[in-house]
């Protein structure tokens, strides 16, 4: 992610934002990783999914029921139906409500490409902002395979592929954290 200082304003001003990574099944871990890396505590971020999000706002958004949280990560969208995309849209719309009232940021987090998706960014507009640049998968998929092989060879076991979560989560990690760590991890 090339502009985290872009991000940390539209933060601050409340706007809703769009955090896309790069696979499915780690929406939630990439987009706290991300925030990590901005200075947000595990314990000021809290994950929703679209329809419990939707359950809270029509209660009134009860604050006591959140305690210190900053953000609020809203993920799972593809579970929400049709018919109820239009209300969270509507409820979404109002971020800048929800940073002045209850100094809480709004940041969807989906990898999902979808007309449901694009009728959501439409409508809404948000703030993009992509987990994993794709123009350095090409060297992180090289330096991934040599470990990879390394690993094998030195532990006899053989790897003959990986899912595609695994691999990028694996890529993930290459941009994220200390080299050493993915050895291990590998």
């Amino acid at each position: 992610m090339e502009n985290t200082d872009l991000l940390k304003k539209e933060i601050c001003l409340g706007n809703l934002i769009w955090i896309r990574p790069p696979c499915l099944n780690f929406d939630e871990f990439f987009a706290r990783e991300l925030l990590f890396g901005l200075g947000f505590a595990n314990h000021e971020m809290i994950y929703l999914s679209a329809n419990h999000f939707m359950q809270i706002t029509n209660n009134d958004f009860l604050t006591e029921s959140i305690k210190s949280p900053r953000v609020i990560l809203i993920g799972d969208l593809i579970n929400v139906s049709d018919s109820n995309l239009i209300e969270l849209v509507h409820k979404l719309s109002k971020s800048k409500t929800f940073k002045h009232r209850f100094d809480l940021s709004l940041i969807v987090v989906s990898a999902l490409e979808s007309n449901k998706m694009n009728l959501f960014q439409n409508l809404l507009s948000p703030e993009m902002f992509q987990v994993v640049e794709s123009n350095h998968s090409a060297e992180a998929d090289g330096e991934i395979h040599e470990m990879i092989e390394a690993a094998s060879v030195e532990f006899g076991k053989s790897i003959l592929n990986l899912s595609v979560e695994v691999a990028d989560f694996l890529e993930f990690v290459y941009f994220h954290k200390e080299k050493s760590f993915l050895r291990k991890l590998i």
